[in-house]
This record gives structure tokens, sequence and C-alpha cells, in this order.
């Protein structure tokens, strides 16, 4: 996970499920946030093959921690689970400056990454939603 903090849906952050091994290949790795002190997970991003993505991640109208959970399931089925946590500090003072930083997001997507476009419309969406504003 790389930076440790960052400003929501601003700051980029490089997330690696790294050293994960089992002779049931392949691997797949599904992404999920939710935010400390809370029972709901959100998928971040659904299984995929590959352990690596880029991501802008949700906040809130302060500073929040943010646990990340990755859920790695071999070729039978079997899974692991592994947590850390982002410190993701507030960004959004107005509706406005949160629909500025989704029109941003939407005019940078990718047409060849669908499952990342997904996830970052979904964060946008949540990002509005749930900005108190």
């Amino acid at each position: 996970m790389s930076p440790s903090s960052g400003i929501a849906m601003n700051t980029m952050f490089t997330i690696v499920a790294s050293s994960w091994t089992d002779s049931d290949l392949p691997l797949s790795y599904a992404f999920t946030y939710s935010f400390d002190g809370t029972d709901i997970t959100y998928t971040l991003l659904p299984a995929q093959f590959d352990h690596k993505f880029n991501s802008y991640l949700p906040g809130s109208s302060s500073s929040v921690i943010l646990n990340l959970g990755v859920i790695v399931t071999d070729s039978y089925g079997a899974a692991s689970e592994a947590t850390t946590s982002v410190t993701i500090n507030s960004a959004s003072a107005t509706y406005t400056d949160a629909l500025s930083k989704t029109h941003n997001l939407v005019k940078d997507l990718n047409v060849k990454d669908a499952a990342t476009n997904l996830a970052i419309l979904s964060l946008a969406s949540k990002e509005i939603g749930g900005s108190g504003i």
C-alpha cells in the first residue's frame, strides 16, 4: 500500500497483494474497504487475477481511517484474507468541489480497464452521496 495516507478522491494509491503462494493456481484477488469503526464492507475491486492496481479512495467530511482488505482465492475456492489501514484526509468542502473531482475522474477513465473504471465510478458516487453536503 503506497502511500500510507492521502486525500480522499485526490491521491492515487497503489494497492499490492504480494507474496501470496499456493499450488492451486491461478490465484484471484478481490479488494475491499470499510471505514474504521463500522461493520459495512464495500467492494473496491471484484476478483481479478492481477495482484496490483491503482485507485482513488473515498473519505468523509473529516479525516478517517480506511481499512483495506484483500481476499485471495485459489482455483478450488479456498480463500485467505489480509487487511491494512490507511489515513484518508478530507478534501471536499462543497458539493461543487465534489462534482469537479468526479468530472476529473470520469475524463481520465481508461476504456481498456473496465474493472478499475467501475471502482473509480463507485468511489466517485460515494464521494458525492456521502460527503454530507
